[in-house]
C-alpha cells in the first residue's frame, strides 16, 4: 500500500506490514513538520487481511481520500 500526500507535505511512502506511525515526532516513520500535526498523530496498521487506522485523541484530524 502506498501513502500519497497530494499537498506535498511528504513524498509518497510504501507502507510495510505492521504499524506505521505518522506524526511530528523524530521517531515517526512518516515525519510531518507542519502546523496541526501532533507528535503521534496517527498510526496505520497493516495486517494480512485488513488495514486499520488509529488516530490520537484530542485535536487530531484526519482525511482519507479527501473525506
Amino acid at each position: 500500500m502506498k501513502l500519497i500526500f497530494p499537498n506535498g507535505e511528504h513524498g509518497a511512502v510504501l507502507l510495510s506490514p505492521g504499524r506505521n506511525r505518522i506524526g511530528s515526532a523524530p521517531e515517526a516513520l512518516i515525519r510531518l513538520s507542519v502546523e496541526g500535526v501532533l507528535p503521534e498523530h496517527c498510526e496505520i496498521e497493516m495486517g494480512p487481511e485488513r488495514v486499520q487506522i488509529h488516530y490520537a485523541a484530542g485535536d487530531a484530524s484526519l482525511s482519507i481520500n479527501g473525506a
